[in-house]
């Protein structure tokens, strides 16, 4: 096992760079299942992970609730970083309607040119 249950990382890649996470289960050949305030619960490369020396006692398969409890007990997050809101990337979801802009052409005015 490369990365035990309740070790703390932090995000290194994708639009959730620079937030801290907790493993809370192993997800076999290089990805460890990770959640923090803010980072959704996902599977994620080891790679894309700075691991931390600090572990949490956390059982395996813990929500996002216990994960995120457990990060603010232990000191790595405070109160007020889970209230902010997200500043970085929020994706739309499928099939949302866009709005397309469309651009409505002046009418063009006819220069009449006369001789001298």
């Amino acid at each position: 096992m490369l990365l035990e249950v309740g070790r703390v990382c932090i995000k290194t890649a994708g639009h959730e760079t620079g937030l801290k996470c907790i493993v809370i289960d192993n997800a076999g050949d290089g990805f460890a299942i990770v959640v923090g305030p803010r980072v959704k619960k996902r599977r994620c490369n080891i790679r894309h992970l700075e691991i931390l020396p600090h572990k949490i006692d956390l059982k395996k398969g813990a929500s996002e609730k216990e994960a995120v409890d457990a990060l603010l007990k232990a000191g790595f997050v405070s109160s007020q970083d889970l209230s902010q809101k997200p500043t970085q990337y929020t994706p739309t979801p499928r099939g949302a309607e866009r709005k397309i802009e469309v651009k409505t052409v002046a009418q063009k005015k006819t220069v009449v040119k006369t001789k001298k």
